[in-house]
């Protein structure tokens, strides 16, 4: 196998959810349409015939039978590159913007409880003085943990905004 061959990762995936089956251009097209960038019938199917010539023109797709009915069986090679593609399934844009959005709210609620248990604790430690030694090493690693989090928030607010850019220029 030539060391420089890409495979596109959604054939890749597609393959992948086919195998051990034939590989018949309905059933490539129908798993292509999952995904969201080949969701309508004709881009999946321009996607399929593409990927499907250029992977028979490199020897890692063998077809078999009439032009009508016609199926696919894929290289050892092509099989070795399915069985090392780790990923089940990319995932689409929207699905991760859905899941940056759902990480900040979490980490804001987060952040909300910890400042609040902040406060508290140093309402207590004025009120209760003998408790104060304890309470302001517990003050010390709420801090540090409020630290955390707001870093944490940071970097999910920076990637959804970058989702959030990809998102549009797909749009």
């Amino acid at each position: 196998m030539p060391s420089k061959i890409h495979v596109h990762p959604t054939m890749l995936a597609v393959v992948h959810s086919i195998l051990p089956k034939r590989l018949l251009r309905a059933d490539l097209i129908a798993k292509s349409m999952s995904f969201e960038a080949y969701g309508d019938k004709e881009k999946a199917e321009k996607f399929v015939a593409r990927q499907v010539h250029r992977l028979t023109k490199l020897g890692l797709l063998v077809s078999h039978g009439s032009r009508s009915s016609r199926w696919y069986e894929p290289s050892e090679d092509l099989t070795k590159l399915v069985s090392d593609f780790s990923l089940e399934e990319p995932l689409n844009t929207k699905a991760v913007l859905d899941e940056l959005v759902m990480d900040e709210a979490r980490l804001e609620n987060e952040i909300s409880l910890a400042l609040s248990e902040l406060e508290e604790m140093r309402a207590l430690s004025v009120r209760f003085p003998i408790l104060s030694a304890d309470a302001d090493g517990m003050i010390s690693n709420e801090r540090s943990r409020i630290t955390s989090l707001y870093g944490k928030l940071s970097a999910v607010r920076k990637l959804k905004a970058s989702a959030e850019k990809l998102e549009a220029k797909q749009c």
